[in-house]
């Protein structure tokens, strides 16, 4: 996949952003960032300059009446090709849908004033309540996030099926159903997230193939890489009641086994041993595919990066990026935690948060 860099002059990014399903103008419009990652809300701030009418006594963008809490925002960017009339749009990409959540003016003397307004994804509607009763019957984890997506009128389409059923499930009467969700998804090894309209539930995508390639010294503004290895975990050891109900049977998963591709030499780690006690599994695999899960969740971490390049919509977390000549200890396949896609006078920048595939 190509996109704009930093020798090609004629591109200029452009945006829209629509209020209550109304487009802007954007030429107040100051600063503009699109925060998306995987672990918790995505999130957009819209920086605005705002200027009081003397006569109306009214600011342009403060009292205007879709300046307000719970309006609907929805954000795209693009690449203009050309100058002038004769520009055409490269194709926007829709990297925001969610609701107006803060408003945070700051006046300023001769009647001028900065207007931050912040929003969050559609997945805070979850974080308000827990709707129904929070117990679900012979259902798998996919089925009772199914009809969670469906209660808040989100798609279900990215929801990935998910084994065993269970007899009995239910949520913790401290959790909020953003946090039941989650986890259902930690304890799978899955990932959660909601995008656009869509509730995602599903395995990481981290063995697929790169979906962009960046190469140091062409698409690179920036690249920092750590290898941590202090929280390592060697093996994690799940230990659950045996159907007769009269014994715990451990069930072990160990990273030696697991095996990696992180170029890391783990054998000489010291690394640590989790235990769990009382895990809700059926049988001897479930508990089995629990510790290979929870061992990955934890050593996910051990090579992480921040990436900065030129704007580039088709970022966005859950995907791989490649990244070349930094080294054969750091070039590699890299997964997308979290990206933040800023645009200002000062032009386009896309900054991304990664951990190596392993």
């Amino acid at each position: 996949m190509t996109f704009p860099s930093s020798g090609i002059a004629i591109y200029a990014p452009t945006f829209t952003v629509k209020l209550g399903g109304k487009e802007i103008p954007t030429d107040d419009i100051t600063d503009l960032e699109v925060d998306e990652q995987i672990e918790n809300s995505g999130m957009c701030v819209i920086s605005f300059n705002d200027m009081l009418d003397m006569k109306k006594q009214k600011f342009r963008w403060l009292d205007d009446a879709r300046i307000k809490i719970g309006t609907r925002i929805e954000i795209s960017f693009s690449y203009a090709q050309g100058s002038g009339n004769s520009a055409s749009s490269g194709g926007n990409t829709l990297l925001f849908i969610g609701s107006l959540q803060a408003i945070t003016p700051n006046f300023e003397p001769g009647g001028s004033a900065k207007l931050k307004i912040r929003g969050y994804d559609l997945s805070c509607n979850l974080m308000r309540s827990r709707k129904g009763q929070g117990i679900y019957e012979s259902k798998s984890y996919s089925e009772i996030v199914g009809d969670i997506a469906q209660k808040y009128g989100l798609k279900q389409d990215q929801i990935e099926s998910s084994t065993p059923v269970y007899e009995s499930v239910s949520s913790d009467s401290s959790e909020d159903d953003y946090q039941f969700v989650k986890r259902l998804a930690n304890e799978l090894y899955y990932e959660f997230f909601v995008r656009e309209e869509s509730l995602y539930f599903r395995k990481p995508k981290d063995s697929e193939n790169a979906n962009i390639t960046f190469t140091n010294g062409i698409n690179i503004v920036s690249f920092s890489v750590e290898t941590n290895t202090s929280a390592y975990v060697s093996e994690v050891q799940i230990n659950f009641w045996s159907s007769n109900q009269k014994e715990k049977s451990p069930q072990t998963a160990k990273q030696e086994e697991v095996g990696n591709s992180f170029g890391l030499d783990l054998t000489s780690q010291q690394g640590k041993k989790i235990f769990l006690e009382n895990v809700n599994v059926s049988s001897a695999e479930e508990a089995t595919a629990r510790a290979v899960a929870e061992l990955k969740r934890r050593n996910k971490n051990l090579i992480t990066g921040d990436l900065v390049s030129i704007g580039n919509p088709s970022i966005r977390p859950g995907m791989t990026v490649k990244i070349e000549k930094v080294g054969d200890r750091f070039s590699g396949t890299y997964y997308v935690e979290k990206t933040k896609h800023s645009i200002n006078q000062k032009g386009y920048i896309t900054t991304l948060k990664l951990r190596r595939c392993g």
